[in-house]
């Protein structure tokens, strides 16, 4: 389950983009208990999402932006700190997604781990 935290701001003080999941609007609010928030961002429009940490601690963000060309496919951000692989495989065991389901992961070298160092 997503431990939701209001207005919590990134550790490191910036996110990066990790992945991208096919995850249907009521899985994520019956994973997280809680409705998806609504949004506009600049320069990108209208969006749904939510936020908070996951079982291990890590924060994660996903945002689903209505008016781009992704309308079905939630972003999964969290810190700049975390290992993006590490991310998106507690947040695929927590949601029992199947590989299909994440259309797109990033590709990154050794970084640091969220809470090491």
């Amino acid at each position: 389950m997503l431990k939701v935290i209001p207005d919590e701001r990134w550790p490191s003080g910036d996110c990066k983009d990790v992945a991208a999941i096919n995850v249907s609007d009521s899985t994520l609010e019956c994973w997280a208990k809680q409705p998806l928030q609504h949004g506009r961002e600049p320069g990108l429009g209208r969006w749904v999402g939510l936020g908070g940490r996951l079982p291990s601690g890590a924060p994660i963000e996903l945002i689903r932006y209505l008016d781009g060309l992704t309308k079905n496919e939630f972003v999964i951000r969290t810190d700049t700190r975390c290992v993006s692989s590490e991310i998106v495989a507690e947040l695929a065991h927590e949601l029992d997604l199947q590989d299909e389901a994440i259309v797109w992961r990033a590709n990154e070298g050794q970084v640091q781990g969220f809470g090491e160092g």
